[in-house]
């Protein structure tokens, strides 16, 4: 039987070899109830955060570098690097994509793309 991390992974290696970066959808033998736990556990973990590092990971997901990142929180850069630093000990990410799992684990895919974009 299949894991999340063996679909995310397959999902993560058919988006790159097709060009396509949209989610794929679970295949049928993940469970509704496992898919849910992993939400809970990712809800859990964004929980952790402070609203700061909230923000920053937030434009992370993005896609704003850290710059620009500094100019929208008005903060500098240093300061933005460290704040990923720490979110990404919080989530326990090692990479820009576990960070991105993570953030979309976390919700259905077109409330996290609203969030983006409105705040």
């Amino acid at each position: 039987m299949s894991t999340v991390n063996d679909w995310t992974e397959t999902a993560s290696a058919e988006a790159g070899e097709t060009g396509n970066t949209t989610l794929l959808s679970p295949p049928p033998e993940i469970s509704i109830p496992l898919l849910l736990k992993v939400q809970t556990q990712a809800i859990s973990r964004l929980e952790q955060l402070s609203a700061r590092e909230f923000d920053v990971l937030r434009l992370v997901v993005a896609g704003l570098p850290n710059k620009s990142i500094a100019y929208e929180l008005r903060i500098s850069a240093k300061t933005v690097e460290k704040h990923r630093s720490r979110l990404s000990k919080k989530l326990g990410a090692g990479s820009l994509p576990d960070l991105v799992r993570v953030w979309f684990q976390a919700c259905p895919q077109d409330l996290c793309e609203d969030a983006i974009a409105t705040e």
